[in-house]
């Protein structure tokens, strides 16, 4: 980038309507570029802002070049001759009788040291990429900046992918919270000047939330968000989201057509793809939340678009950024937008052929679920991608409950998922569809049986043993009237968990083994597994612990002959506790760490809690108090992520280990190795508990100086506003300044403490309060 130097041409820019809100990354990054290379393009799907952040950066940059900026919008130019005549017009040049060339454009601007920025290149990319092309090396001191929903593919060209602005933690709901993303502070501030005094707060912090979220923090979305916000209300405009885009409305009247609404941005990319990139983008709105391209070639693939196509033209979609890539390496990831994705349902709709790819959706949903319904040593790659794909899972699920004529696919997916469910949870929402589904089935049927069944093993999870019985009981009922064998196997199963929970291990015995029987007389090897597994833990709760270690290692050898593990995780489970209540610490440890093993490769966050506890009891049995109690402590942050139920058989273990510990450490050294083991992450706690790693040293908190960061008074003022989620005009009513001074300030702060947002404002100044609380307490 040129050195700073006095401007002797004024820059043609135009200017800046609305303070530009965040963005800090993103205008360092093009910034850094610009010391790079001669041509950097800013990409991404219309409405996320490169125009803005071309504008700021050239405004931002102007007086570093002799020869200012100039801006030249290429959005009304209709065809490629037109790309010429626009420099020309933005340049102030003179028209001449004869039509402009590049090499004319070269000779004029040969000797000028200028930052030219080129906006809205995609409807003419190959007359703006030789021009760029022909102007970067006839004019050695000019750069350029383009905006682009692709590359211009120009030699020596850097691209900078523009994305949506940062949103709101998922997690997060209160004002003060909403406020540390960019998306809620754009939609809050365009608001309070649409409608004077609105605010967020505890009543309309939801629903913005739910609003920047639905709208993926696109800020042309929520600028028209905000203008449609006098209305409609926020509620209103939030669920009217749901059912159109139209909504949205018009926005600014001085924009071009195209940019008033969301949905004329979008058109304007729709228009420029050919055919089969139409096709393809218009079905690929059956995905929700991501897709891969297997899935794609399996749901969208077809006589219209070859498979051998598919790949191509998803590039192609990537490159006009109507796709956008999640990840780069390993299983490259895609989604599509929420916004983007309404518009392409819209032209699926127009087509009439929605209902047709949401079935092939359901069957490509179904084949996945089948893999990992196998049971076998696919099994932690089929939940992976299971959980990659949930959101596509549920879509799924959510079709058939809609549509009685789908409720056995829907069952059948429940059923083969019903190990994946256990290690995953959502169990009241599975439990909610399989309602659905047997609502459509109120006869006797397999489907019926399946349903009941699985819904008992969940309710048996979340320790409702009345639930889990009734609806094993039912299940088994059905079963039998139906004469469906493995229907019956899982009843039986079902029953036996739920006796477990129920702390009625003798029952829980009798029901297994009727079970474990009737699998291997019909040769349901899975069944078969899974009832011995059940056995086991009742054997081992009944205090019979020989036949309980016996049932668990005939459980693992015949698990290790399929290949699966959740099953074969169970048994370590059970076993270890057997072996240390037998007087083998020792081989309990190896067991529960074998176990946890397995539950991290299947991504089971309460497994992992389990075996955690497990060890923990192993090292109060070995004198370790301060290691079980981490470990307690580590199990008990995983329970409160996962929102998890321990089970009631093993809460009096739990409360033993915790008092020994108690006695032994004294409240405050308990206290202390219990947080140890709370601050620690999951996979934290997975090497801690497998002996390869100790916790974490606790972060050390940053020191508090005189004058901390080297702010100012008043900076410091703005700084705690901005931490407490103030809007900028908030921040400039309650501190009777402009709010220009406010952004002056906020700009003042990003610089002295090297930081890039109102996010790590808050986080500074939160952690500089809890650095001065720490003092003031040692002082007491």
């Amino acid at each position: 980038m040129p050195s700073p130097g006095v401007s002797q041409r004024a820059s043609h820019l135009p200017a800046e309507l609305t303070s530009l809100v965040g963005r800090r990354a993103e205008l360092a990054a093009i910034r850094r570029h610009l010391g790079e290379a001669r041509l950097v393009t800013l990409t991404g799907p219309g409405g996320v802002g490169k125009t803005r952040l071309a504008l700021r950066t050239a405004r931002d940059l102007a007086g570093h070049y002799r020869d200012g900026a100039t801006f030249v919008a290429l959005a009304e130019v209709r065809e490629s001759a037109g790309v010429t005549a626009a420099i020309v017009g933005a340049l102030g040049l003179q028209d001449r009788s004869t039509e402009w060339s590049g090499a004319m454009l070269v000779t004029q601007l040969v000797d000028r040291r200028l930052l030219l920025v080129l906006d809205n290149c995609e409807h003419v990319l190959d007359e703006a990429a030789s021009l760029a092309g022909t102007l970067l090396r006839g004019c050695p001191d000019l750069q350029v900046i383009a905006t682009s929903r692709q590359a211009l593919g120009v030699a020596g060209e850097v691209t900078e992918e523009i994305l949506a602005m940062s949103m709101p933690d998922p997690a997060d709901s209160a004002p003060g919270e909403a406020w540390r993303s960019d998306a809620v502070s754009l939609f809050v501030e365009r608001a309070a000047a649409r409608r004077g005094g609105f605010a967020l707060d505890a009543n309309s912090a939801p629903a913005v939330l739910e609003l920047c979220r639905r709208l993926d923090g696109l800020p042309l979305a929520l600028e028209l968000a905000a203008v449609r916000l006098d209305a409609l209300g926020i509620g209103a405009l939030t669920s009217g989201l749901d059912e159109r885009m139209t909504l949205l409305g018009t926005g600014d009247r001085s924009y071009l057509p195209h940019q008033r609404t969301m949905e004329a941005t979008i058109d304007w990319s729709y228009q420029l793809l050919d055919d089969a990139e139409r096709l393809l983008w218009s079905r690929l709105s059956v995905f929700v939340g991501g897709f891969e391209i297997d899935a794609i070639e399996a749901v969208c693939a077809d006589d219209e678009l070859p498979r051998a196509s598919i790949a191509g033209l998803v590039a192609s979609l990537v490159e006009k950024s109507l796709v956008h890539r999640l990840q780069r390496t390993g299983r490259e990831r895609f989604r599509i937008l929420e916004v983007l994705r309404d518009f392409a349902r819209e032209r699926l709709r127009e087509h009439g052929t929605e209902r047709d790819l949401r079935l092939r959706h359901l069957a490509w949903v179904r084949s996945v679920a089948a893999v990992a319904g196998a049971h076998d040593s696919r099994e932690a790659a089929a939940f992976a991608r299971i959980r990659a794909d949930r959101s596509n899972l549920w879509a799924a699920l959510e079709f058939c409950a809609g549509d009685a004529e789908l409720a056995e696919q829907g069952v059948a997916i429940c059923r083969d998922l019903f190990e994946y469910w256990l290690t995953e949870g959502h169990f009241s929402k599975v439990i909610g569809i399989l309602t659905a589904f047997l609502d459509a089935a109120p006869g006797p049927s397999k489907m019926r049986a399946d349903a009941l069944w699985v819904s008992s093993l969940l309710s048996a999870a979340q320790s409702d043993h009345d639930k889990a019985l009734a609806h094993g009981e039912e299940a088994l009922a059905v079963g039998r009237a139906v004469g469906d064998a493995a229907s019956v196997a899982f009843a039986l199963i079902a029953l036996g968990a739920a006796c477990w929970v129920g702390s009625r291990p003798e029952e829980a015995i009798a029901h297994a083994d009727q079970a474990v029987k009737l699998g291997q007389a019909m040769g349901l090897r899975f069944a078969t597994l899974a009832a011995m597994d059940v056995r086991g833990i009742a054997e081992v709760f009944s205090g019979d612990l020989d036949a309980g270690i016996r049932t668990g290692y005939e459980t693992i050898a015949l698990s290790e002959q399929s290949g699966e593990g959740a099953v074969r995780a169970y048994a370590y489970h059970f076993l270890s506790i057997a072996e240390l209540r037998a007087g083998n610490p020792g081989e309990g440890k190896r067991l529960a760490r074998a176990g946890i093993e397995i539950r991290r490769d299947l991504g089971d966050v309460t497994g992992v809690a389990h075996l955690a506890e497990v060890l923990a009891f192993v090292a109060v049995a070995e004198g370790d108090h301060r290691r079980a109690t981490t470990l307690l402590g580590g199990a008990d942050a995983l329970w409160r992520i996962a929102a998890g139920k321990e089970y009631e058989p093993l809460l009096a273990a739990q409360a033993d280990a915790a008092a020994a510990a108690r006695g032994r450490l004294g409240q405050r050294g308990y206290d202390a190795a219990f947080g140890a083991g709370q601050a620690m992450s999951r996979d934290e706690l997975i090497g801690y508990s497998l002996g390869l790693a100790e916790p974490p040293a606790p972060a050390r908190r940053p020191a508090v100086a005189e004058q901390p960061g080297g702010l100012s008074r008043r900076e410091m003022e703005v700084a705690r506003l901005v931490a407490d989620g103030t809007s900028n005009a908030a921040v400039a009513t309650q501190l009777f300044i402009s709010e220009r001074t406010v952004e002056s300030h906020v700009a003042n702060i990003f610089n002295k403490l090297g930081i890039d947002s109102r996010v790590a404002i808050a986080r500074w100044v939160t952690a500089l309060d809890a650095v001065a609380g720490a003092e003031g307490a040692v002082r007491v």
